[in-house]
C-alpha cells in the first residue's frame, strides 16, 4: 500500500512540472489581478513588438544595401566563390552603368570595379638609384661614395662595364579588362608592369655605352627600351597597355664621377654651341650670296633684254632703210653719215666736246667756237 502510494505521489509531481509551462486560467487570473505583474506584461509585450519592428527595418536596410549601381565610365564583375561570373558565351560577365545589381553578402559575392579609361602612373625611383637621405633625394644629389652595397643601392651597368643611377616613369591603362582580371586572380598585374619595365631596362642599358647611353644616342635608348616594354606586355596578356613611352626622370652617374661626366657634358655643351654658330653663319653667308647671284642673274638678264630689243631694233631700222633706197648705195651711204654725224651731235653735244687739230682741217661735233668762224 505504502509502495502504491509512493507511486501516485511522484506521478503527480510529474504531472504537475509538466503543466508547469502554460499558465492555467486561475493563475492568469492571479497575474492580471496583479498590478506589477500586468505592467511587466505589456512591457514586455511592447518591447517585442518594437524589436520586431526595428529586425525589420534593419533586414530592409540589409536587403537594399546589397544592390549595387556602376557609375559612368566604370565597369563591374562579380567573384563569387572566388571565380567570376560568366555570360553564356564563357566571358566574364561585365555590369554595366544604368542598373542596379543584388549582390549577396560577404564572402559569397564580391565586387570589383574598374575604370576602364583610368590612367595610372608606376613610379620606379628606387630600382636603379642607390640609398638616399630625404634631402638627397629631393636635391637628387647621389652619395659621394667609392662602395654600393648590391642588396641595397641600386644602379645599372652598361655594357663597357660603367655604372649609371637611372629613374623612370611608366602611366599606363587597362586596355583588355577580361585579361587584367585573369591576371588579378593568379598575380599582381602591376608587380609584372614592373618587372617587365626593370628587365628592358636592365637588358638595354646593358647593351649599350655609356657614353651611349648619356651622350650619343640616349634617345635611342630610351626608344629600345619603350620597345620592349610593350612587346612583353603584349605576350604577358595582363590587359595593360603603356599611356605614352617610359619616361626616364633622371640618368647620372655614381657621386665620385659626377664631376668628371659634368665636364664632358659641358665640353660637349661649349661644342654644340660653337657647331650650331657656325651653321647659322654658314646659312647667313650663303643665303646672302644667294641672293647677290640672284640679283646678277637679274641685271645680266636685263642687260640681255636690253641688247636684243636694241639689235631688233636696229635690224628693223635697217631694212626700212634698205626698203627706202632700193638699189642706191651712194644714197644710203649718204643718208646713214648724216643719221651717224645727228647721233653723234645728240650724243657730244651735252659734254661741249669738240675735236680739233691745228694746221689741218677742223671736225667739229657741235656748232663751232667763235673764233673757229673768225679764221
Amino acid at each position: 500500500m505504502s509502495h502504491d502510494h509512493h507511486d501516485h505521489h511522484e506521478g503527480c509531481a510529474c504531472e504537475k512540472s509538466i503543466d508547469a509551462a502554460p499558465l492555467t486560467a486561475a493563475e492568469q487570473a492571479a497575474i492580471a489581478g496583479d498590478p506589477a505583474t500586468g505592467s511587466l506584461a505589456k512591457a514586455l509585450k511592447g518591447g517585442f513588438a518594437f524589436l520586431k519592428i526595428v529586425m525589420l527595418v534593419l533586414l530592409l536596410f540589409f536587403i537594399l544595401d546589397r544592390f549595387r549601381s556602376v557609375s559612368e565610365g566604370e565597369i563591374m564583375v562579380i567573384e563569387r566563390f572566388g571565380a567570376f561570373l560568366t555570360d553564356d558565351n564563357g566571358q566574364i560577365k561585365v555590369f554595366a552603368p544604368g542598373k542596379m545589381y543584388f549582390l549577396f553578402p560577404a564572402p559569397i559575392d564580391r565586387p570589383v570595379v574598374l575604370r576602364a579609361s583610368e590612367v595610372k602612373e608606376l613610379d620606379l625611383a628606387t630600382a636603379f638609384y642607390p640609398r638616399v637621405s630625404a634631402e638627397q633625394s629631393l636635391s637628387e644629389a647621389l652619395p659621394n661614395t667609392d662602395e654600393l652595397d648590391p642588396l641595397l643601392d641600386g644602379y645599372n651597368l652598361t655594357g663597357d662595364l660603367n655604372l649609371l643611377h637611372t629613374r623612370w616613369k611608366v602611366k599606363y591603362r587597362i586596355s583588355d579588362y577580361r585579361d587584367y582580371l585573369l591576371a588579378t586572380q593568379n598575380s599582381d598585374p602591376t608587380a609584372l608592369l614592373a618587372a617587365a619595365v626593370e628587365n628592358a631596362i636592365l637588358r638595354n642599358v646593358a647593351a649599350t655605352t655609356v657614353d651611349d647611353a648619356y651622350y650619343n644616342d640616349h634617345r635611342g635608348l630610351f626608344e629600345r627600351i619603350d620597345d620592349e616594354t610593350r612587346a612583353q606586355l603584349a605576350e604577358m596578356k595582363l590587359g595593360i597597355d603603356l599611356d605614352g613611352s617610359v619616361a626616364n626622370q633622371s640618368l647620372r652617374p655614381p657621386g665620385p664621377a659626377n664631376a668628371a661626366f659634368n665636364q664632358v657634358t659641358s665640353s660637349l655643351s661649349e661644342r654644340k654651341k660653337l657647331v650650331d654658330e657656325a651653321r647659322k653663319n654658314a646659312a647667313t653667308i650663303l643665303q646672302e650670296a644667294a641672293t647677290e647671284a640672284l640679283q646678277i642673274n637679274h641685271d645680266a638678264l636685263e642687260y640681255k633684254t636690253a641688247v636684243v630689243a636694241d639689235a631688233k631694233a636696229n635690224a628693223a631700222r635697217i631694212r626700212d632703210l634698205q626698203a627706202k633706197f632700193p638699189g642706191d648705195a651712194a644714197g644710203l651711204n649718204l643718208y646713214l653719215s648724216q643719221y651717224r654725224y645727228d647721233r653723234l651731235v645728240d650724243i657730244l653735244a651735252p659734254a661741249r666736246v669738240y675735236l680739233l687739230r691745228k694746221g689741218q682741217n677742223v671736225f667739229w661735233t657741235a656748232p663751232a667756237p667763235e673764233y673757229l668762224d673768225e679764221e
